[in-house]
């Protein structure tokens, strides 16, 4: 805001990640404002006869509850308009620029006990496969100015995504089933590619991809609740 426009929080966090907490609380205003950052990976600001670019090419991640009340699923209170007007803060065109979707079950107290829940991947071996995948990205965009797949622009993805037969014809049923968005299409893709990446496969498989559709899902319920 002003007359000296001054670089917003997602600009501060250029090249590194931005949180925010409790989503749907932020104006409208506010939410649909990232739509074109988050797009371009450039804030625009226009003021008068000036128009200004802050560098924004930011991870967003996001935390909402479920409802109003935020309490489990056995105390809420809150009704189906309530829910529904609460998930709809969250525009369809906002969602649609967010690749990954998760929706979490609350962890019981069972879980959370010391010495419970199972061994999960050490961290060295997650950052072991993380670097490899990246490699492997920087070798296919080599020349292209991407560094990684996220950095694909929509006709880049569609070169660089090689689909198994299998996969192609899964895409093409999802789509004649529940279409997705030109832009949703190339997330799906830019996201399977990646899932491949961290498995070490060159094409992308149908397991790819069905985990790529189904993080893409959690965005297509979240705009319809």
């Amino acid at each position: 805001g002003g007359s000296s426009p001054r670089p917003g929080e997602i600009s501060l966090a250029h090249r590194g990640v931005l949180f925010l907490d409790e989503l749907p609380e932020l104006s409208r205003t506010a939410l649909e404002a990232l739509r074109q950052p988050l797009e371009s990976g450039w804030a625009e600001i226009v003021r008068g006869q000036r128009s200004i670019l802050f560098p924004a090419a930011t991870m967003l991640v996001g935390a909402c509850n479920a409802c109003p009340c935020a309490r489990s699923r056995e105390e809420c209170t809150c009704t189906e308009g309530e829910r529904a007007r609460y998930a709809r803060r969250l525009s369809g065109p906002l969602l649609d620029r967010i690749d990954i979707v998760c929706m979490l079950e609350p962890v019981s107290s069972s879980m959370l006990a010391p010495g419970t829940g199972g061994s999960p991947e050490d961290s060295a071996s997650v950052r072991e496969r993380v670097l490899l995948a990246r490699e492997a990205q920087r070798r296919r965009l080599r020349g292209t100015g991407a560094l990684c797949n996220a950095a694909m622009d929509a006709r880049l993805t569609r070169r660089r995504s090689r689909l198994a037969p299998a996969a192609r014809t899964q895409l093409f049923e999802r789509g004649a089933g529940r279409p997705l968005t030109a832009r949703g299409h190339d997330g799906v893709l830019r996201l399977a590619r990646t899932v491949a990446d961290l498995a070490g496969r060159e094409r992308i498989e149908p397991a790819h991809l069905d985990e790529a559709l189904a993080f893409r899902s959690g965005a297509t319920a979240a705009a319809v609740a």
